[in-house]
């Protein structure tokens, strides 16, 4: 049977049509999803950001057209993105490879050929912490209590057991509910926790017998 080759998009459109990011599928078709298209070899990372703060997303990955979008539509579109009151006039959304940018995406519109973005998701959510949850484990919390293990918990029990620290977080919740231990995320508030999380401990165990015991 011929393998179907498969690109991030595609991995992030399936991951979507599954119900969610933590609702993956068997282990080898998983995997066979997540390598991008052509690329072999271990070294493959996921990178789950998650922006905490009231983001204006007009001004970033879900802008409005300003012909569309303005003061005379209004009563239309009820919506007003004021691109027209930045403090750089200049600075207006922008079009790269058929992806419209917010004026204030930077650089990432640059490479519109390598990202997948998604718009106009509902998180069925009133707070910030349930909808943190939710994005974090793909799936709706109980009230404020996740449900299920993280994404990057999932990802790093299918591709990382072989990996120092297989899965990392820092300064973000991590769950771990139905996957190994060895996948339970590394938790870090910031790079200080970190350096001593990774330094070695003193005195630190060597091969053979040690120089001397302690017992009691």
């Amino acid at each position: 049977m011929k393998t179907q080759a498969f690109s991030r998009r595609a991995l992030l459109r399936g991951l979507v049509a599954g119900g969610g990011l933590a609702a993956f599928g068997a282990t080898t078709a998983f995997e066979r999803l997540a390598r991008a298209a052509g690329q072999e070899g271990p070294d493959l990372y996921y990178v789950f950001a998650y922006f905490n703060g009231g983001w204006d997303i007009l001004l970033g990955l879900d802008p409005r057209d300003p012909a569309r979008f303005n003061s005379e539509n209004m009563r239309t579109t009820r919506i007003q993105p004021a691109y027209d009151q930045l403090a750089e006039p200049d600075m207006v959304p922008v079009e790269r490879g058929g992806v419209l940018f917010g004026p204030y995406a930077g650089g990432l519109a640059d490479h519109a050929d390598k990202v997948a973005i998604v718009r106009g998701m509902s998180m069925e959510t009133l707070t910030h912490e349930a909808g943190r949850r939710r994005f974090i484990t793909g799936k709706p919390p109980s009230g404020l209590l996740a449900r299920g293990s993280s994404a990057a918990t999932h990802l790093a029990a299918r591709m990382g057991q072989e990996q120092p620290i297989p899965n990392l977080a820092i300064q973000v919740e991590s769950y771990n509910v139905d996957e190994p231990n060895f996948a339970t995320g590394l938790k870090a508030n910031g790079v200080p926790d970190l350096i001593r999380a990774l330094r070695p401990t003193d005195p630190s165990w060597t091969r053979g017998r040690p120089s001397s015991w302690t017992t009691s």
